[in-house]
C-alpha cells in the first residue's frame, strides 16, 4: 500500500540570517586570536610555546565546531515527527508520542510522552528564522504544560 505525501506538512527552521552573520563574524573573530596565540607562542620560552598552542588548538577546534553547528543546526516539523538536527546528533519525537510544550522568554521545551525519546530543547528561539511560525505550529498542535503540573 502507497501512502501519499503530497498534503504532508514539512517545514524546517533554522537561525536566522542575520543571526548567522553576527555569528560568523564573532567565530572568525575568536578562531584569529587563536591563529594570533599559535602563531605568537614561537616567540616565548619553550614551557610557555606548549601551553600557547595547546590552547590555541583546543580554541581552533571549538571554533570549528561552532562554525558547522551553525550551519547545520535546524528543527523539523512535520505531519509525523519533530526533529532536531545537530552537529554530531539528531533527536525525534513522533508526533503521536508528543506529550506537549513548555515555553518561556527564553526556551522552547517539546516533551515526549515515552521516556524512550529525549526531550527537544531549543534555547535562545528568537534566533530562529520565523521563530512566531513555529510557536503558533506547536499552540495549535500541541497542549502547552505549562501550568498544567
Amino acid at each position: 500500500m502507497l501512502v501519499s505525501l503530497e498534503n504532508s506538512m514539512e517545514k524546517r527552521y533554522t537561525i536566522s540570517s542575520r543571526w548567522k552573520v553576527i555569528l560568523y563574524i564573532i567565530i572568525t573573530c575568536f578562531a584569529s586570536s587563536a591563529m594570533y596565540m599559535l602563531y605568537d607562542s614561537v616567540s616565548h620560552p619553550l614551557h610557555i610555546q606548549g601551553v600557547m598552542c595547546a590552547i590555541a588548538i583546543i580554541a581552533l577546534v571549538v571554533t570549528f565546531y561552532f562554525f558547522v553547528e551553525t550551519k547545520n543546526w535546524a528543527i523539523i516539523v512535520s505531519d509525523y515527527s519533530i526533529i532536531e538536527i545537530k552537529t554530531f546528533s539528531k533527536a525525534e519525537i513522533p508526533v503521536k508520542d508528543i506529550k506537549g510544550y513548555r515555553m518561556n522568554d527564553r526556551v522552547i521545551m517539546i516533551i515526549p510522552r515515552n521516556r524512550l525519546y529525549n526531550k527537544i530543547i531549543i534555547n535562545s528561539y528568537n534566533f530562529i528564522n520565523s521563530y512566531q511560525e513555529l510557536i503558533s505550529t506547536l499552540r495549535e498542535r500541541f497542549v502547552n504544560l505549562d501550568g498544567t503540573d
